[in-house]
């Protein structure tokens, strides 16, 4: 919450404090000022639980609006043929996930997905590439992207070596890493450069923002979203809920 809501926000609360007082009265930004400092000193208590109060009714309403956007984007989300996918391609609960190679939380999340696949074989992962912190991770997004187009059967493997590389990802780097586990670098190359991969990042980048994603790692797992890094229990409780319906 910035400077300017959080004064806002306190500002209606002292008002919603002391209305009773003033309700008879025009005020003047004077008057405003005197109630706000006046409510501060006399009942700090009530300010507080004012606050928390309209800062939950935002946070809700922010959730409502962000969960309007995900149902309202999750044809997108969940079909393109460009996407890469892991685990059961058929799969009952759909797990959309958006990642940044260069998020630290998001390295934490790749053996949270490997345990997931390997424990649960009614599950379809989609990775989402969202290059956001850095140009090279773009240049890692685009390998990544390039990969699963010219060897789709060897992409989870190479994921993997992405989201465990610990350096700058320029297209030497991305390019060895492929080689290593049997992609050809030639075909990667241009491959990243390819017009069908730059406006697929392109379209995944708007999308991520329509359905409000601000940050690595967010999953959408069967249609509610779930921002910030999440463990095992954490993932396997929410494709149960997908699962059940509710």
């Amino acid at each position: 919450m910035n400077r300017l809501t959080s004064f806002a926000l306190l500002t209606s609360a002292a008002l919603m404090v002391a209305s009773p007082a003033f309700a008879q009265k025009v005020l003047t930004e004077k008057d405003v000022e005197a109630i706000v400092i006046k409510v501060i000193k006399e009942k700090p208590e009530m300010i507080v639980e004012s606050l928390q109060t309209m800062q939950n009714k935002l946070q809700a309403q922010q959730g409502e609006e962000q969960q309007k956007a995900v149902k309202a984007n999750y044809k997108a989300l969940t079909q393109n043929a460009l996407s890469p996918i892991a685990g059961n391609a058929k799969g009952d609960v759909i797990i959309a996930q958006f990642y940044d190679f260069h998020c630290g939380y998001c390295k934490r999340m790749l053996p949270v997905v490997q345990e997931l696949i390997g424990s649960d074989k009614n599950v379809k992962i989609i990775f989402i590439d969202f290059p956001i912190l850095s140009e090279d991770s773009v240049v890692a997004a685009k390998a990544s992207v390039a990969a699963n187009r010219i060897a789709p059967k060897k992409y989870m493997e190479y994921h993997s070596a992405l989201m465990n590389y610990a350096g700058k990802y320029d297209e030497a780097t991305v390019i060895k890493l492929a080689k290593d586990i049997g992609i050809d670098g030639d075909k990667l190359a241009k491959e990243m450069s390819s017009d069908t991969v730059k406006k697929y990042l392109a379209e995944m980048k708007a999308l991520g923002e329509k359905m409000g994603v601000r940050g690595t790692p967010a999953m959408v797992i069967g249609q509610q979203m779930y921002p910030g890094a999440l463990d095992v229990e954490a993932v396997k409780q929410a494709v149960a809920k997908a699962r059940s319906g509710k």
